[in-house]
């Protein structure tokens, strides 16, 4: 399914991730894609939005905190995930896989 990530024999689902970093100030309309088939041993991808297009140092490490455990090995920040053209507040996951590099 394309919707997890495994790692490290685990299964992780990005619901979790997505709304741990949605806690966090200044961080918005998130995305953690899977990948089909892969094993990503260096944990999933976290994309989100912030207002500046960048990340603190300090916010980054609050962030990271904030995820533990789930495996996240990269933060993306963009200025704009995409979105389904068909419902402006639901993440178009495959273009976010794309733009990723993970589809």
């Amino acid at each position: 399914m394309r919707w997890r990530v495994r790692h490290a024999g685990e299964v992780w689902w990005p619901a979790p991730a997505e709304l741990r970093a949605l806690g966090e100030p200044g961080i918005a309309h998130t995305a953690c894609p899977g990948s089909e088939g892969a094993s990503l041993s260096q944990g999933a991808i976290l994309s989100f939005e912030t207002a500046s297009g960048h990340l603190s140092e300090q916010a980054r490490a609050s962030l990271l905190a904030a995820l533990t455990p789930i495996p996240i090995g990269e933060l993306r920040v963009l200025r704009h995930n995409p979105r389904d053209p068909r419902h402006a507040s639901k993440t178009d996951t495959e273009a976010v896989r794309r733009l990723l590099g993970r589809g």
